[in-house]
């Protein structure tokens, strides 16, 4: 059943190809298969049904070929109007490799294959910014301030407010597209008293949680890491690396970027600003220059999966 393909019209078309009765089947509807911006092990598959049929206690198996690469494990009753699936994956998908996915839909905890779809696309492909929205929620005592800070990996603060605690429960949220980048989150106390409530801060796609880290009552702070699109990698403080020289450097926008890596050996390289954007991609065997004026982190992929990072100065 994965190998029956059908002729896809667009990068991102998939098509139902088998039956539970082919009318459920033509009912689901995959609206997006990407990897979890937070933790590159996990498949996201977004579903949405137009049908009557539930699809109770469905998993999918994530096929490239013959290979299986991940299976869902089964957490809830069945496919409503719509929802997300998570499947962990044993081999991780290249970022901005294209690849044909079979996706198997079963029920009733794996014990009937009903629907197979496919996939052809970049399901690991960092756009300019994620989408989601931060929640804050606490519980407890009333008339406590406090203070959110977010920086990125190049120390820039990306967001910093404060709130009061102003009832028994309370909801902040605020819509946000994090950039590819670290990120460090820290909520803390004003007055740096400790809380006398938990506040739990998250940030979700849609209805479903991809981060969150909790301040527990009697403690006055606590920082976590946001790694949106492994951009841990980018850290400039982990960018010196023996491995990797890049010349000249700094460099004037006139100036051919050199690379002491054999270009046999490299997959991908790319070009990213202080914001954590990516600038320039798929650089691979090719001369190459950056345009503008700035600082700038440039990221190997060596053939056997090896990425290393240097910043570079533009003057």
């Amino acid at each position: 059943m994965r190998n029956m393909k059908k002729l896809l019209l667009v990068t991102f078309a998939l098509v139902s190809t088998v039956a539970y009765s082919q009318n459920e089947c033509d009912a689901l509807n995959i609206v997006d298969v990407f990897i979890h911006p937070v933790d590159p092990s996990i498949l996201l598959i977004e579903v949405e049904n137009s049908g009557e049929e539930i699809f109770s206690y469905p998993g999918f198996k994530v096929y490239v070929g013959d290979v299986l690469h991940g299976q869902e494990e089964v957490l809830f009753f069945g496919i409503g109007q719509s929802s997300i699936h998570l499947v962990n994956l044993d081999v991780l998908f290249v970022e901005g490799q294209e690849y044909d996915i079979d996706l198997e839909l079963w029920t009733g905890f794996y014990s009937d294959q009903v629907c197979d779809f496919s996939y052809t696309g970049t399901p690991y492909d960092p756009a300019d910014c994620f989408e989601g929205f931060l929640s804050v929620q606490y519980f407890g005592a009333m008339g406590m301030t406090y203070h959110i800070d977010v920086t990125n990996n190049f120390n820039q603060n990306f967001l910093d407010f404060e709130f009061e605690l102003s009832s028994l429960e309370f909801e902040y949220s605020e819509a946000m597209c994090f950039p590819r980048g670290c990120y460090t989150v820290q909520v803390e106390t004003a007055d740096g008293q400790p809380s006398p409530a938990n506040v739990v801060i998250a940030y979700y796609y849609e209805s479903m949680q991809l981060w969150g880290a909790l301040l527990e009552s009697a403690e006055s702070s606590v920082s976590q890491v946001l790694d949106i699109w492994d951009g841990c990698l980018l850290n400039i403080d982990d960018l010196a690396n023996a491995e990797l020289n890049l010349y000249p450097n700094p460099l004037t926008t006139s100036d051919q970027v050199k690379i002491d890596i054999p270009a046999h050996q490299i997959h991908s390289a790319q070009v990213f600003d202080l914001q954590g954007r990516l600038v320039i991609a798929d650089l691979a065997n090719a001369e190459w220059r950056i345009p503008q004026e700035g600082s700038y982190v440039v990221l190997i992929e060596k053939n056997d999966g090896v990425r290393l990072a240097t910043q570079v100065i533009v003057r």
